[in-house]
């Protein structure tokens, strides 16, 4: 995988996980909560919660499928410190690799 996919799938999953967190928080908003408890009563718009939750997992798998190829093409040019990096960093590390990482080798 090209560091420009990667790259691309990165900022997808940024801007699609950002919808997804909107479309909860909307879904939250007007909701009733027991005081006593903490614990939601009522949601106020179930459909539009469910929706949010929906497009968060399609950003979470974007974001899974640009750091499972990074880490395939870290091991593949056997870039030690890049993979560190990206396994401990996680997704700074990702970005950073996305842009100044090694290009591997077609």
């Amino acid at each position: 995988m090209t560091k420009a996919r990667i790259r691309t799938l990165i900022f997808a999953s940024l801007i699609i996980g950002a919808i997804g967190g909107a479309l909860i928080a909307l879904g939250i908003m007007g909701s009733t909560f027991n005081q006593a408890t903490h614990v939601m009563t009522h949601l106020a718009n179930p459909p539009l919660f469910v929706s949010g939750i929906c497009v968060a997992v399609v950003a979470s798998i974007l974001m899974g499928i640009a750091w499972i190829g990074s880490i395939l093409n870290t091991v593949r040019l056997r870039e030690w410190k890049w993979l560190l990096i990206i396994l401990l960093v996680r997704g700074l590390g990702l970005l950073i690799y996305s842009f100044v990482g090694p290009e591997p080798q077609r």
